[in-house]
């Protein structure tokens, strides 16, 4: 469940990112997707945060050339 509602809030700042690189001519609209796009990214940041202290999100693995 935490996995859904993670990937759904990933795709909504993707969709308002694109919004607002459209809206070049208005300016009320282009400072609303902002800030509204700016407050995803915050609550993501602590959604990202609350994941890793319950373990619910899984490490990247990591690189190590061939040597």
């Amino acid at each position: 469940m935490f996995k859904q509602l993670f990937m759904g809030m990933q795709s909504a700042a993707i969709v308002h990112a694109q919004a607002l690189e459209h809206c070049t001519t208005n300016d009320r609209i282009r400072l609303l997707f902002n800030d509204l796009l700016k407050s995803e990214v915050e609550i993501i940041d602590n959604v990202i945060k609350y994941g890793k202290v319950k373990g619910w999100l899984e490490e990247s693995p990591r690189y190590s050339p061939i040597k």
